[in-house]
């Protein structure tokens, strides 16, 4: 197989530090090369199932959602249909996992047993980060492009709402036993007093500030911490 055929992935393992406050060096030791499916072109989001040890990644440049055994450390599905797909988000309790196909203005939704399509469901011009709030049974979809936010019900798999956040919406989380979901927001339309390009969102009656997002710009690989 070429270089250009696949993309080897690096796996570390977090060592055991001990009482002393340890190096970088020392806490990240290599375990396996492993070669990936599609050409070496961007991956984006990863999203672990503790449940099955199955890490799936979005290989972005490929339109491609990668199911990849931890375990086993090999491939088990490189599954095609997902242009641009950007975040992925698999929810154990559901049996599912989320992709943003931002090639085609979406979140596609697939089983976890059988890695086979539920649903596509519109979800705005650029589909990004997503999550999930369990008490509401719902999947919040931030749309890089239009500035809000998809509300997916996870029940029936069809959008519910659409909330404008006043911005270009990257990426949020929900915060544990509160209900609050802070969103993150790239420099450019929106800047926060302390210059950081990220503000925070109200939501559920109080400010959360959210934590900034950075995009990495390095070689593409599979880290394992």
């Amino acid at each position: 197989m070429r270089p250009r055929d696949f993309i080897v992935a690096f796996i570390a393992v977090l060592a055991v530090a001990g009482p002393r406050a340890a190096t970088g060096a020392s806490l990240l030791s290599p375990v396996a090369d492993v070669p990936l499916s599609g050409g070496a072109t961007r991956f984006d989001y990863q999203s672990f199932d503790p449940r099955t040890n199955r890490l799936y990644l979005s290989h972005m440049g490929e339109g491609e959602l990668v199911v990849f055994d931890t375990q086993a450390r090999r491939v088990v599905a490189s599954l095609g249909g997902f242009p641009t797909v950007t975040g992925a988000l698999v929810v154990p309790e559901l049996h599912r996992v989320f992709a943003s196909a931002a090639g085609s203005h979406e979140v596609v939704i697939v089983d976890t047993e059988t890695l086979k399509t539920l649903a596509r469901v519109p979800a705005g011009e650029f589909p990004d980060g997503l999550a999930y709030a369990a008490d509401a049974h719902k999947v919040y979809v931030s749309d890089e492009g239009e500035g809000k936010e998809t509300v997916i019900d996870v029940e029936t798999n069809r959008r519910v709402a659409t909330i404008d956040v006043g911005g270009e919406a990257v990426r949020f989380r929900i915060a544990p036993d509160s209900g609050q979901r802070a969103d993150a927001k790239p420099a450019g339309r929106h800047r926060s007093e302390d210059g950081r390009g990220h503000r925070a969102s109200r939501s559920g009656g109080r400010e959360v500030t959210p934590r900034p997002v950075h995009r990495g710009r390095g070689a593409p690989g599979l880290h394992r911490m």
